[in-house]
């Protein structure tokens, strides 16, 4: 007897085959049966008109602190994941010292856009080395698969301490930090990440530690995963959004020969400020493949908007007159706001520029929320459509709204990228790319986007018909598995894990931002909720059921090969 018989369900088994009405036995958190069953289970569901699938695997999170109060890695798992990837762009809570505790902190807090309260209420630091790291989180209860990488800043911070954001390594450093990574591939990450982003600053305005490797460095650390099964590296390049230039793109190729693993980099988007980058980025990954270099993009198939208060926010770095008022204190930088003086100078550092996260588009440009209710009847307006009617200039308008309110309104920088559908079509529908870029777990200020998953499968499956749900399955499972090393993962077949979706594809949605307060210290995040996933099995037990966890905690770390 099955301990779950779904009967009756249209099966996408993640391969790419045509999906085919079939019943699938699980039994021992393993699927054992697929087929026209005749057995029956201890509990048998209904599958009529409904959809079942592989668990959708995410690749590229920033979870590392969330686990440690949220073992279900909402909104993830809401959105049909059953396997997070943790530790990407470099960012790894282990190895570390005690003493380095604040300058990881540092680093989400400014980087990835984590409350600092809740980082410091809710991480543990039960561990200092990366196996101890593992064997933490193999004793907690985990309500979904979790798998990290080993991350370049937290090594290079172990061994170099606060030097590692001022200086190139010695090469006995370079050693030690070798020795680090091999150390956390062999107990398990399922990869080595890095990031030369320029905008990537910890609280303090410095470097990413990462930022400052030198190329021999960066592939002495990658060449940790040459002769192993699996493994990935995963760099997020500085010149994106504007292209890869020659030196990134012999960088990916060098890093793809010293591994002799797949090298993921981060992000290929639509960008309106860089026309056409995105075809240029798509040949460059047919070049490097003909070429018998393993390079994937992580491409997105969202729109791309975010969220920011006036309040702290690093979309406006690239401005440094702007990056120099959100950096002061409070009382300092509502008395800036407000200096004549000061509104000159930022109009004129912004003057119209499009960066990669901030178009001065203001027509694009909304209030969402305001806490005074002077100035709550914006909310909804655009910041073009406030000035116009305060009699002033959008830069103006939006300042006056924001000391009006305490600093407490949140924009909404809308339309940024991706905004284009035939250029999101081409990109999520390449050989060499893959699909994700949920960053789950960080931008908790400005966005969320773990809705990934829905949105290929709810827009660009079912209403644009722009690829075909056997294509987007397989795109969602069965190829970051297979990227990842994950080999009982990501498929419909006997002997395979049962991590299995079943949903009603009609009903597939996702909802409006919401704000929680549901980190340690109260602390407050957004999410969207999901519609249309009735039932999530985890290794074989339910682990979601029409959209409520049910506290099975059937989750397991994934050490790598």
């Amino acid at each position: 007897m099955y301990d779950i018989l779904i009967k009756g369900a249209t099966v996408v088994d993640g391969l790419g085959s045509p999906p085919i009405r079939s019943d699938v036995g699980i039994k021992d958190g393993r699927i054992v049966f697929v087929g026209k069953a005749e057995e029956s289970g201890r509990r048998v569901v209904d599958g009529t008109g409904k959809h079942l699938m592989p668990g959708f695997i995410d690749i590229h999170t920033h979870y590392d602190a969330q686990i440690a109060w949220d073992p279900y890695c909402t909104p993830a798992n809401w959105h049909g994941v059953t396997t997070v990837v943790a530790g990407n762009c470099g960012f790894t809570l282990a190895p570390t010292r005690r003493s380095h505790h604040d300058n990881l902190i540092s680093l989400l807090c400014r980087t990835e856009g984590m409350p600092r309260e809740a980082l410091e209420h809710g991480i543990p630091w039960e561990w200092e080395t990366f196996p101890e790291y593992m064997d933490w989180l193999d004793h907690q209860r985990l309500g979904i698969n979790f798998a990290t990488n080993i991350g370049h800043s937290a090594v290079r911070y172990f061994v170099l301490g606060d030097e590692a954001c001022e200086r190139q390594a010695t090469d006995h450093e370079i050693r030690q930090m070798r020795a680090l990574v091999d150390e956390g591939l062999d107990v398990g990450a399922v990869g080595f990440t890095t990031s030369f982003v320029l905008t990537q600053n910890d609280l303090q305005g410095r470097p990413v530690p990462s930022r400052l490797a030198s190329v021999d460095e960066t592939l002495e650390l990658a060449s940790a995963l040459r002769g192993r099964s699996a493994g990935v590296v995963g760099v997020n390049l500085a010149s994106i959004p504007q292209g890869i230039d020659a030196a990134e793109r012999q960088l990916l190729r060098d890093l793809a020969a010293v591994s002799g693993r797949p090298v993921n980099w981060n992000v290929l988007i639509q960008w309106d400020s860089a026309p056409g980058v995105e075809d240029e980025l798509l040949a460059f990954g047919h070049e490097a493949a003909a070429g018998g270099a393993q390079i994937w993009a992580v491409g997105s198939c969202l729109p791309f908007e975010m969220q920011f208060s006036l309040r702290s926010t690093s979309l406006l770095d690239p401005f440094p007159t702007w990056k120099q008022l959100i950096a002061l204190p409070e009382p300092e930088k509502l008395a800036a706001m407000q200096d004549p003086e000061w509104r000159r100078r930022l109009t004129e550092d912004m003057d119209g520029r499009i960066t990669s996260y901030f178009h001065c588009r203001w027509e694009d440009t909304f209030v969402v929320s305001a806490q005074a209710e002077s100035q709550k009847r914006w909310e909804g307006s655009s910041v073009a459509e406030v000035a116009q009617q305060m009699g002033t200039d959008p830069i103006g308008a939006m300042l006056d709204v924001a000391v009006a309110d305490g600093l407490n309104t949140q924009f909404l920088m809308a339309r940024l990228a991706n905004v284009k559908p035939g250029a999101v079509e081409k990109i999520i529908n390449d050989p060499n790319v893959i699909v994700g870029t949920s960053d789950g777990g960080a931008h908790l200020d400005a966005m969320s986007d773990p809705h990934f998953t829905t949105s290929l499968l709810a827009r660009w499956v079912r209403d644009e018909g722009a690829m075909s749900l056997a294509a987007a399955v397989r795109a969602l499972t069965f190829v970051p598995a297979q990227l990842y090393g994950l080999w009982d993962r990501g498929r419909i077949q006997v002997g395979a894990a049962a991590d299995l979706i079943l949903l009603d594809l009609e009903s597939l949605g996702w909802g409006a931002l919401e704000t929680l307060h549901d980190l340690p210290a109260n602390a407050p995040r957004y999410v969207r909720r999901a519609r249309g996933y009735e039932l999530v099995l985890v290794n074989g037990r339910p682990a979601l059921e029409e959209g409520v966890e049910t506290e099975e905690f059937s989750g397991q770390l994934i050490r790598g090969a």
